[in-house]
Order: C-alpha cells, then sequence, then structure tokens
C-alpha cells in the first residue's frame, strides 16, 4: 500500500481578464478544507480518493482577496461576496496494487528503474479518469471553462516524472505518520515540440498584401456572415488541441456557408423558385457540396474529398460519440477553403500560434 498526495492547479492561466482565477469560483461560499472533500464513491476499497479546496486569502478593502499563503477568511464576509477564488486542488489516494519491489525502488527513490516507472504507469492511471471526469464536470456542465482539460500522459512531451508533478504534484509515504516525498519515477523533463503550421506555413499569418487588400476594402459597417464566425471557432478551437469540436464547428459553419450561398443568390427569383431550392437543401450535407462544387468550378477534387471525409469524421463524432483515431487537420482546412468558396471571401487564413520562430529570406521586391 502507498499513500499520495495531490496538489493541482485547478485554472489556466492567460484567459485574459484582470483578476485571473487561481481555481473554481464560487458565490458566497468556498468549500472548507477536509471537512467539505469529495469522496469518489465509484473506487472500490480498500482504494481510495478523495479531493477539497481549502479557503485561502485575506481581508482587502472589506472584500476577500486570494493568496495562496493566507488563510484569513472572514466566513461573515464570505457570505456576501459575489464570487470567491477556490485556488488549487488538493487531495490524497490509497493505492494497494503495489508489490515490494516496487516499493522498495520508490524508497530507495530509484529513479528510471522499471519498477519505479511501472507503479508510476498504474498510478496514473488510477488517477487520472476520475480527475478528469471532475475537472470536466466544473468546466462542462458549471461553466468554468477556465478550469483546465487534464491530458493523459504522453511521452514525447515530457517524462513520467514530468506528468506526475506538473499535473498531480504527486507526493508519496507509506506510513499515514511519515513525511511526504515527491513522487519521481524519473527526472522530470519536458519537450517543446515546434509544430509545423499547416496550409501555407507561416505565411497563414498576415502579410503585407493582406494589409494592402483590407486598406482597399475596409466597410465601417462589417456584416460578416454567421459563417464566417462559426468557421473562425472552428479554428480557435483546433489551435487549442481540439480537434473533435472543431470538426464538429467546421461543418456547422459550412451548412451555414450553403444556406448563405442559396440565400444571395435566390434572392431576386420567385418563391416558386426558392421553394425547389428548398428541395435541393433537404438532400445530404455531402451532395449538396458536391453539387455546388461542381457548379462553382473553384473547389478542386482533392479538396472535395477532404471535405467530404472531414463531414464523414463529424458525423461519426456525434452520432457514434466516439473521436476517431485520426482527425487530419488537412481534411479540416479543406472544410475551411469549401467555407471560403461558398461566401465569396477573397482570402480565408488559419495561423496556428508555436512556440518558435525562424528567419528567412525576404519577399520579393522588399525594400
Amino acid at each position: 500500500m502507498i499513500y499520495l498526495s495531490l496538489r493541482m492547479y485547478a485554472a489556466i492561466h492567460g484567459i485574459g481578464v484582470i483578476d485571473e482565477p487561481n481555481g473554481p469560483l464560487f458565490h458566497k461560499w468556498l468549500p472548507d478544507g477536509e471537512t467539505d472533500a469529495l469522496h469518489f464513491a465509484s473506487i472500490a476499497p480498500p482504494n481510495a480518493l478523495r479531493v477539497w479546496f481549502t479557503r485561502r486569502g485575506y481581508v482587502n478593502h472589506g472584500m476577500i482577496e486570494y493568496d495562496f499563503g493566507r488563510h484569513e477568511v472572514d466566513v461573515s464576509i464570505m457570505r456576501r461576496q459575489g464570487w470567491l477564488d477556490a485556488g488549487p486542488l488538493q487531495g490524497e489516494a490509497v493505492f494497494t496494487h503495489v508489490t515490494q519491489s516496487e516499493l522498495a525502488a520508490v524508497g530507495a527513490d530509484k529513479k528510471g528503474d522499471e519498477n519505479y516507472i511501472s507503479l508510476a504507469k498504474r498510478v496514473v492511471d488510477f488517477l487520472l479518469p476520475p480527475m478528469q471526469s471532475l475537472y470536466d464536470t466544473l468546466s462542462l456542465q458549471y461553466g468554468q471553462y477556465w478550469v483546465p482539460e487534464l491530458k493523459p500522459w504522453d511521452s514525447r512531451n515530457m517524462s513520467l516524472g514530468g506528468y506526475c508533478q506538473s499535473t498531480f504534484g504527486l507526493q508519496w509515504r507509506t506510513d499515514v505518520n511519515a513525511e511526504w516525498k515527491k513522487f519521481l519515477p524519473d527526472d522530470p523533463s519536458h519537450t517543446v515540440r515546434v509544430m509545423p503550421i499547416p496550409g501555407r506555413g507561416y505565411g497563414e499569418f498576415l502579410t503585407e498584401s493582406d494589409w494592402r487588400d483590407i486598406q482597399s476594402s475596409l466597410d465601417a459597417k462589417p456584416a460578416h456572415p454567421l459563417a464566417l464566425r462559426v468557421a473562425g471557432r472552428a479554428h480557435e478551437l483546433s489551435n487549442s488541441g481540439y480537434l473533435a469540436e472543431a470538426y464538429i464547428q467546421a461543418v456547422t459553419a459550412l451548412e451555414l456557408a450553403i444556406e448563405h450561398f442559396i440565400h444571395l443568390r435566390g434572392q431576386s427569383y420567385s418563391k416558386g423558385v426558392s421553394n425547389h431550392a428548398k428541395a435541393f437543401t433537404d438532400q445530404s450535407l455531402t451532395s449538396q457540396l458536391s453539387v455546388l462544387a461542381l457548379v462553382s468550378g473553384a473547389i478542386d477534387s482533392e479538396t472535395l474529398n477532404r471535405a467530404i471525409r472531414a463531414i464523414d469524421t463529424r458525423n461519426k463524432i456525434v452520432h457514434e460519440a466516439r473521436q476517431p483515431a485520426s482527425l487530419p487537420i488537412d481534411d479540416l482546412l479543406a472544410l475551411m477553403r469549401c467555407i471560403q468558396v461558398l461566401l465569396g471571401v477573397k482570402e480565408y487564413k488559419s495561423p496556428r500560434l508555436i512556440n518558435g520562430n525562424w528567419l528567412d529570406a525576404p519577399p520579393p521586391g522588399a525594400a
């Protein structure tokens, strides 16, 4: 048996508000540490997991202000305050599936030892699903979108020890009276991977030519169609790593783009013609797109085939409630290209925010 201690970040920093939360935000109340702990009843004894938030902060100008190092929450003010920051999550677990050789490796701090690594992988498999469920509940059901999505360990991005520390802040002990020690199956390390920018690479960022086009066509009363806004949301989701959600949004944007395309061209026709057009929109989305691609002549066959594949992928996500093993970014970009054509937009770009930059030759004719 091994006892585990958790200290987890419960907020994403850099979300762009003045008072960035350090955890979930409560109204007129804060959980009072272990007294109000959550217990995961689905975990079968003797294994166990419980988590809690500790009341942190002090009174500043008549309001409770979050401070990790202070525990001076005035309950009378707490019961009146609009929002209160819960800060990071803490927890403890009991994990019994441990061999003597694994305990020996942990006790001797044998980083990199196969026994330590084996135990750590099982510990992560034990902790991740319930913690994912809690974080998703707070983020999705209760609207605390700054609570991060917990992702599985990826050896391409960090070592197992790095994951145990950065995700769970894990410590261990084998006796309730012993001192806590860091749980480090191997040396913490992170790998910064510079991901290639899809599409035109760095050319997806604004260029001088783009700026000149904006100069010549800027309208004081912009009226960008809803399809373009939804496509922008799909791009944002893709850039943030939420590819399944990006596919869903992109297909919705395509549906809106087709409606926009038909509506604009049907305004000068009689109501009877519009009714015939309605019969067209009753066809499957792939049929509609295929016909419009042939009519426009502006969507090449490869782009069309990729877009159709993206629609099929989206349907699997939505109707089968599962995420396919492969979610190609190029298929998503093909959808964006179709949306661009149907909306009659001269340019549409999908830049990706990345860690890394480079120097290249100046553009032709640059001063």
